[in-house]
């Protein structure tokens, strides 16, 4: 295969005081060797038409100024596991074709092989024998519709690139393959594009019916009905977009074996509480000059987190079959000092949980900060993975979907407490805690709709519920998730029970006057509510989504 480059609670959960038992110790990569860890030696072959210069002092400088680039880098990602060095350069001159689809000079056929056969003849080097072979093609032409800018071969270990070692895009090249050879896939973004490839849609619980979804009418919705899973759409990671980042905390944990899953708990398992959790892109590289190997200051805390993480099995839309399959989801949370924010990852691509940014592929503003609140459950678990056909979800005539709260009876609510900083780094507080769902409606919560909820309603009348999650908000009477119990919720409150019970429970009569306004527009709606739109249930417990 074939890899192308284009263009809570009061229970505190591991708090103590682990930053005075830290003590500094510098990290690096053990004996052992695997695609992820080791003190690896690569082979640079620099090749270039046998009519050029031969290699100079100049180029190998440039190699060697990348070369530490990325031997840092590798080091501070990996927490001192990771240190690949250039063992050897080498001058490799091949004869250019001329190939008949443009009657232009281009590399051979098989070029790869020639370039090695080449080091095994005249330099008696075994490329096998290292555990990279980065072929530096930048000098040569590009093959006949070739299309990218760095590839890497799966099984194996060659690695090519057309563009030339440095700074900017040259060393996101090569530490972009080279992520691949640890074993990361891309990093992609699940985006809400909305385009002649992309429209995204929601189901509309009250009109029952798909309908396009907008930012504005729908609010935050990090999936959808024909939502863009970008590839190379994350923009903080080297393995997404334009970005020298270090990898995610998901596949730091599960693809390259850098975090373990004790630095990185499941809640599943875990459950409520309030999490520290530590950025995992601030680890210093050191360089042991007589060993020549790099390393890391300190490496992750064992003892430490660095992310939290979740399974949820969710309702996915398969095309092909033209139903809805379960399929397992993972989340991963982590917090990345660079950006000052907290991220939420679906699988390997990055979900935006801040409208602020648009559609902007290249915009950062992704993440909850101090004092945001956030619930899973926001993140739809059923939804369709658009593929770029034009108008494709409304053309698919799909069956309504399974309810959300069906789907996740129970989710997972987290609340960014504080920031702070000690000997480990910078870290977040994270209150994690369990929300059951509730039907709106129920205020007390006992199963039935009477008189007892309209109690609970009156003493509850406008009271500010916007530092609570949808459930809370709703057993407080804030039925539309407004903030506020106010007239809008009442006019819910009444259609819900008559519509469940054939009676009111005289609600209108037993709401507080706010004012002679509110009065009289309740009783105006009173009237109006059950000749209207509103005289079927209205369930915010089933939104858009």
């Amino acid at each position: 295969m074939v890899h192308r480059l284009t263009y809570g609670f009061a229970i505190v959960v591991g708090i103590a005081s682990v930053a005075q038992q830290h003590a500094s110790a510098a990290v690096y990569p053990g004996r052992g060797i695997t695609a992820s860890t080791g003190n690896q030696r690569g082979l640079y072959l620099v090749l270039r038409p046998d009519t050029a210069p031969p290699l100079n002092q100049a180029k190998i400088d440039a190699i060697r100024a990348s070369e530490t680039v990325t031997r840092e880098f590798f080091a501070e990602s990996s927490g001192g596991k990771l240190d690949l060095r250039y063992a050897d350069i080498v001058d490799v001159p091949i004869t250019l074709a001329v190939n008949p689809q443009d009657n232009q000079l281009h590399r051979p056929n098989d070029w790869w092989g020639i370039a090695e056969n080449y080091v095994r003849s005249n330099f008696g080097l075994e490329p096998e024998a290292y555990q990279l072979n980065l072929f530096d093609v930048s000098a040569t032409p590009e093959d006949v519709n070739q299309g990218w800018s760095g590839v890497a071969t799966f099984p194996g270990n060659n690695l090519a690139m057309q563009t030339p070692p440095g700074p900017g895009w040259g060393q996101l090249v090569v530490d972009h393959e080279l992520g691949h050879r640890t074993g990361a896939p891309h990093s992609s973004a699940w985006r809400l594009s909305d385009n002649g490839n992309f429209n995204p849609h929601v189901w509309d619980e009250h009109k029952k019916a798909y309908v396009e979804y907008s930012p504005t009418i729908h609010g935050l919705s990090p999936v959808a009905y024909g939502v863009e899973l970008d590839e190379y759409g994350d923009p903080l990671s080297v393995m997404g977009n334009i970005s020298n980042g270090t990898f995610s905390v998901h596949q730091k944990r599960v693809n390259m074996g850098w975090l373990s899953s004790g630095q990185v708990p499941d809640l599943n398992a875990t459950g409520d509480g309030v999490y520290r959790v530590y950025a995992h892109d601030q680890l210093q590289s050191t360089l042991n000059v007589q060993a020549n190997v790099m390393g890391v200051v300190n490496g992750y805390d064992a003892n430490s987190r660095y992310g939290l993480t979740f399974n949820r099995n969710d309702q996915v839309f398969n095309k092909g079959a033209n139903a809805f399959q379960t399929r397992t989801d993972a989340f991963t949370l982590e917090y990345r000092a660079a950006e000052e924010g907290v991220f939420l990852y679906l699988n390997d691509g990055l979900l935006d949980l801040d409208l602020a940014g648009g559609s902007d592929r290249n915009d950062h503003r992704r993440s909850l900060q101090v004092g945001d609140r956030f619930e899973d459950i926001a993140v739809s678990p059923s939804y369709f993975v658009g593929t770029g056909a034009a108008n494709e979800w409304a053309a698919i005539g799909a069956p309504a979907p399974t309810s959300i709260y069906q789907l996740r009876p129970n989710w997972f609510e987290f609340d960014v407490l504080a920031k702070g900083q000690d000997l480990i780094g910078s870290y977040v507080d994270i209150g994690v805690s369990t929300v059951s769902y509730v039907p709106p409606g129920d205020l007390n919560n006992d199963g039935l709709f009477n008189q007892l909820d309209v109690n609970d309603f009156v003493a509850h009348w406008r009271s500010d519920t916007s530092g609570l999650n949808r459930v809370a908000q709703w057993m407080s009477g804030d039925l539309d998730n407004s903030g506020m119990v106010d007239l809008d919720d009442a006019i819910l409150l009444r259609s819900i029970l008559i519509n469940s019970t054939g009676q009111s429970f005289g609600l209108t009569a037993t709401v507080p006057e706010a004012s002679s306004y509110a009065l009289a527009a309740m009783a105006i709606s009173a009237v109006l509510i059950t000749q209207s739109r509103f005289s079927s249930v209205r369930r915010p417990s089933l939104p858009c989504y």
